[in-house]
């Protein structure tokens, strides 16, 4: 302590510095430091410091069991009073972080008494777990005003040793993650720290960026405010602390706390680590980790590779599709699996944005689930999960709504055959003129397309059903599927004149609906088929004609009553 760089330190890298760079920070407050040391290896020494490095001796005091080690530094620099460095030290003693004791292997306990009667003290406990990792809980308790304050904080420390240049000395490298208590559910999880600096036995002036901490031996500036980079010996220590980190999720996964709050403690903000910084390395070997091995938590419990994951949009969304649907409706040869719902862009941003940009993974949202769905792939589904399936899109209206106004898309599901029929069979909802392809079932059995009762029965299928504009077949639906297409084409010649005025007393049923809309879609239905039964004025041919096409005849000039009659009496007028 009388020396600068010299004795054993000056170039073991298993030390924590040089020799007594350290101990000349009391020169900021005193001048002549006294050191009182009994039993040591060499005997008892007692002397004073004069001029930071010439030894005094001064008379030998007797020190009180079990301390072996006194020094006393009385306040007289120059360039500060007494009363302001009792200030100061006291500050920083009260604020001296718990975490200054955590990477410590030998000193337990630090207690201060000032002289306003506040004592406060941080202590340090350890124990290895079975799993050969280390708990550590740093405690800090300081008397402010009569008032005692407690700081508590647990730690979960990973190490592995390192072999030291030249030598067969080994150091420890070291990880550390700070261990919290959830609220809700009362179990144990590792959470982000706000500040991370690099902790070289001490904590330094260099951060990180992590969210835990890392302890090594690296090589630093005299001031301890920076760390060489380019140094080899500093460029290993961050390789072995890449490596140190995945074999630490590994661990931490078998011992079922790699949760998602683990991953937001890891280097996944690329902005903090550009590839010429110090700690890339770190970021490229958590990113290999995860496109690798099952290190991502999987919704359902598990856990899953970068490269078979996928982001959903919506917990509906995970919910509908297990990971056997979810591989069918991608079509891929691995199973694939959802990121578990924790991680949401709104919950964890940063990893959410991180898992999508970074590692690639693919978001599935409605829109795009919609899109992939083929018939192949819902043929293979179930009732249940049919029934599901229109719960989900109960709350996507987007996916299925009608065109807004002219020229504007429909949804996308109008236009797919995803109506699964009483028969198993798939339909579109609607056809292209808007009619609708199928019909909720009514209660007795019916000849119209309906979808099958089993679907049905759930109440937030039927709900979604009603919504897309289904309902019940009734008379305007009987008409517009079982009268109008028996004259469409060459079945009219077939047609006698009973059935016709049966099919002509069912549209005008049909008309009085109290339905405006009904009414004027079997209106532009009527007027679109050759419904009219018509004689050519010039041939006497009958024919069934459009209503455009035939004029009306007043029946006050017909002259032979056993004419067959119709709705009225029309003649077919050629130009």
């Amino acid at each position: 302590i009388c020396g600068v760089g010299e004795g054993t330190k000056s170039e073991d890298l298993t030390q924590i510095g040089k020799f007594g760079i350290g101990f000349k920070s009391v020169y900021a407050y005193t001048t002549s430091p006294e050191i009182h040391s009994n039993g040591g290896p060499n005997g008892s020494e007692h002397f004073r410091i004069e001029h930071y490095v010439r030894p005094i001796g001064i008379e030998p005091r007797e020190l009180e069991k079990p301390w072996t080690t006194l020094i006393i530094l009385p306040i007289d620099a120059e360039d500060i009073d007494q009363q302001t460095a009792v200030r100061q030290i006291a500050d920083r003693l009260q604020r001296l972080n718990v975490r200054t004791l955590l990477f410590l292997k030998h000193i337990e306990e630090v207690e201060y008494k000032l002289f306003d009667g506040t004592q406060g003290a941080y202590l340090r406990e350890s124990r290895k777990t079975p799993n050969g990792q280390r708990e550590v809980t740093v405690i800090g308790q300081c008397q402010i005003s009569g008032e005692l304050h407690d700081y508590e904080e647990e730690w979960l420390l990973f190490q592995r040793p390192l072999q030291t240049p030249d030598s067969t000395d080994t150091v420890n490298v070291e990880i550390g993650f700070l261990v919290k208590q959830d609220q809700k559910s009362g179990k144990r999880q590792i959470v982000k720290v706000k500040a991370s600096p690099l902790v070289v036995f001490f904590p330094t002036e260099k951060e990180t960026n992590l969210g835990f901490l890392i302890q090594e031996p690296y090589r630093t500036t005299p001031a301890r405010d920076n760390i060489p980079r380019d140094d080899d010996w500093n460029k290993l220590l961050v390789k072995t602390t890449g490596d140190l980190l995945c074999e630490s999720l590994l661990q931490l996964k078998a011992q079922e706390l790699l949760t998602p709050t683990v991953l937001e403690t890891l280097p996944i903000n690329p902005d903090h680590f550009p590839e010429d910084s110090m700690f890339y390395p770190i970021f490229e070997k958590v990113k290999a980790a995860f496109r690798e091995r099952e290190l991502l938590p999987a919704h359902g419990g598990g856990y899953v590779s970068a490269s078979r994951a996928k982001l959903a949009r919506g917990r509906d969304l995970r919910d509908l599709l297990t990971p056997e649907q979810l591989t069918a409706l991608l079509e891929t040869g691995e199973t694939l699996q959802w990121v578990s719902g924790e991680i949401t862009q709104d919950r964890m941003p940063q990893l959410w944005q991180y898992l999508r940009d970074e590692m690639a993974i693919e978001l599935i949202d409605p829109d795009r689930f919609a899109r992939l769905l083929k018939p192949d792939f819902l043929q293979q589904q179930n009732d249940e999960w049919f029934a599901r399936f229109y719960g989900f899109l109960l709350g996507q209206e987007a996916l299925w709504r009608a065109p807004r106004w002219h020229r504007d898309e429909p949804g996308i599901l109008r236009r797919k055959a995803f109506l699964r029929l009483e028969d198993g069979s798939l339909v579109k909802p609607f056809d292209p003129e808007g009619r609708p392809n199928a019909y909720l079932p009514p209660e007795q059995p019916t000849k119209f397309a309906v979808v099958r009762r089993a679907i049905v029965k759930d109440e937030k299928a039927l709900e979604f059903l009603k919504r897309l504009g289904l309902e019940q077949p009734d008379e305007v639906a009987n008409v517009i599927e079982n009268i109008l297409p028996k004259y469409r084409g060459e079945g009219t010649r077939q047609i006698d004149d009973k059935e016709y005025e049966s099919d002509l007393h069912a549209i005008l049923r049909a008309l009085k609906t109290d339905s405006q809309e009904k009414k004027e879609r079997l209106l532009r239905e009527v007027c679109e088929i050759p419904l009219i039964k018509a004689e050519n004025a010039l041939t006497g041919v009958t024919e069934y004609k459009r209503p455009d096409e035939v004029y009306h005849l007043s029946l006050i000039h017909i002259s032979e009553p056993t004419r067959p009659l119709y709705i009225s009496y029309a003649v077919f007028c050629l130009k």
